[in-house]
């Protein structure tokens, strides 16, 4: 009976609703009925005894299925089906449907005019299928699953509110899907967009749509050049995401026409390896550049100046990957070897400081990122011209560490000018400008202007989330420090709703989860306890000790974590 029970409940939430949201005209005539038609909790009870022949044990009516509709945003709307009680592991407690309001649009996808089996909403992006289970293997914990089209579904990883299986949790996360909000509008603050791709660049347009041709005819020469453009054009605007795409294809492409250990290749490969790096995927980093090192060493000798560039890419993606203590080794090993072969003043040397510098930024040890930033600048004061723009740059890292380590006169009047100063020379959405402007934001936090600090981060994160994309890393950082901006101003309840959303909508690598989802955990603890939400609190600081598994045992989230744990005892 319990088996019987259980194939009928799964396959109706896992098979059949999700074949008829996407499936042909009829099919989707059915789906609409069932979740915004009026007497759909009749339709939903037809469905699912239509399975039951055998079984008139389960058989439904109507009340045995609730459902509700809301506006999240302005053009998409959540539905929140619960069917029957789900009693094992693996079934659906509720099934949340987004659609985007566009009338036009879904007449076009279910036109009588099209073939029949063109009649599909998959794939359109105006429809949405998921499902909040409870965990099978952590029965305290909540997943959610999205369907792409019948029988291709993906996982979002665990359920924002823990253990929290309500119709609320399943709106919270349709919500954060389209940046908005499953509250009542007099509950919540303004929501922002977290679920955007980001600009594209006027000037990249064209060179994008000339790559789909040289592509689609299969011109290599035409592909190369394009996606080397694009690729390192990317990695300029800090959007390291997309410049991965790109430089993972032309890592294929050179193999394929020319072998794995052309020049050409291992060049691209080590592109492959800082793209990964800034994209937070250093585990994927550290695996691509270390077979690229063993190559470069094999081929060209310890010494080279291309086996030294590759040593100096895979200290950097183990120290941001969490193996701070390792990627400082690396990289004093470095300096050392750069020294004795090209001399203090190189400017592969002057770069290894400033990378030890922020390795030890990292480790919170900032007296040690000063000292190592004042040499840096001392010496790149003798090589480079006093205008050059690295001596600007090194300049304001200085004065970031210094600010950190408590020696700065007028942090917060320094920040507000430099801000000022680069919106005018290079424009309010240059990479460098929205730094800058995260770095005022950080000062004006810890300087107590929290009010000031939550209006600057959240313009910020309307500019980032635009130019950049909700997913690249440092649109996410933003987002967490906007996070505690609100808690530090008294509003801890709209911190955990915001950051519920953010870890919802994030994507990551499981098996090395970013530091930006980390410190996402982090801030949410905190705003939980804040919030008087202990026992959640509690679920969070779990599920961030099992998201750390991948970091060095004297990193110093693990100290933290510790101490929050002794605390709570």
């Amino acid at each position: 009976m319990s088996s019987d029970r259980h194939n009928v409940h799964y396959l109706f939430c896992h098979t059949i609703l999700p074949g008829l949201a996407f499936g042909s005209g009829v099919q989707w005539d059915v789906f609409s009925a069932a979740f915004f038609g009026r007497d759909g909790p009749q339709v939903l009870s037809n469905l699912w005894n239509s399975m039951c022949g055998k079984f008139p044990e389960l058989l439904t009516t109507a009340d045995d299925f609730k459902r509700e509709i809301r506006p999240v945003t302005d053009d998409w709307k959540a539905v929140v089906v619960t069917p029957p009680p789900a009693l094992e592991g693996a079934e659906a407690h509720h099934i949340g449907v987004l659609i985007q309001l566009d009338p036009k649009r879904i007449a076009e996808l279910s036109s009588n005019e099209k073939p029949i089996d063109d009649r599909s909403l998959a794939g359109a992006g105006i429809l949405r299928y998921l499902c909040l289970e409870r965990h099978v293997t952590l029965p305290s914990m909540t997943m959610i699953g999205e369907w792409l089209r019948p029988g291709e579904r993906r996982n979002l990883g665990f359920g924002p509110s823990g253990s929290d299986l309500s119709p609320e949790a399943m709106f919270d996360v349709l919500a954060a899907l389209v940046g908005g909000t499953g509250k009542p509008a007099d509950e919540a603050l303004p929501d922002l967009d977290l679920y955007q791709e980001g600009e594209v660049p006027p000037e990249l347009l064209d060179l994008e749509a000339e790559l789909e041709e040289a592509v689609a005819d299969g011109r290599s020469n035409d592909e190369f050049e394009c996606r080397s453009v694009l690729a390192q054009t990317y990695l300029h605007l800090t959007q390291p995401n997309r410049a991965t795409v790109h430089c993972e294809a032309l890592v294929e492409l050179l193999t394929r026409l020319e072998g794995p250990y052309s020049e050409r290749t291992m060049i691209w490969r080590g592109f492959l390896g800082r793209a990964l790096t800034e994209g937070r995927r250093e585990l994927k980093a550290i695996e691509v550049l270390s077979e690229l090192l063993v190559d470069r060493d094999r081929l060209l000798g310890p010494e080279h100046r291309k086996t030294l560039t590759t040593r100096g890419h895979l200290a950097r993606a183990m120290a941001f990957g969490g193996k701070i203590s390792e990627g400082i080794l690396a990289g004093e090993q470095l300096l050392t070897d750069r020294v004795r072969l090209f001399g203090d003043l190189d400017h592969s040397t002057l770069d290894t400081i400033g990378h030890l510098a922020r390795f030890h930024y990292l480790a919170g040890n900032y007296e040690t990122a000063v000292e190592l930033t004042e040499e840096q600048l001392d010496k790149r004061r003798r090589v480079f011209r006093k205008r050059d723009p690295i001596i600007k740059q090194t300049r304001y890292n200085l004065d970031v560490y210094r600010s950190l380590a408590n020696r700065a006169e007028d942090p917060l009047g320094d920040h507000r000018r430099r801000v000022e100063t680069m919106a005018d020379e290079m424009g309010s959405d240059h990479p460098h400008t929205l730094i800058a402007r995260d770095e005022l934001a950080y000062q004006l936090l810890f300087a107590g202007a929290t009010d000031e600090a939550v209006a600057v981060l959240r313009a910020l994160l309307n500019d980032r989330t635009r130019v950049l994309g909700s997913a690249e890393p440092a649109t996410v950082a933003t987002s967490v420090q906007y996070g505690t901006a609100l808690r530090q101003s008294g509003q801890a309840v709209h911190s955990v709703r915001h950051l519920k959303n953010l870890i919802a909508s994030v994507p990551t690598d499981a098996t090395s989860p970013s530091p930006e989802h980390l410190d996402i955990r982090v801030e949410l603890f905190q705003s939980l306890v804040e919030t008087g939400e202990l026992e959640e609190a509690v679920t969070e600081l779990k599920l961030l000790g099992m998201d750390m598994a991948h970091l060095e045992p004297t990193h110093p989230l693990r100290r933290w974590v510790e101490e929050q744990i002794d605390a709570l005892e």
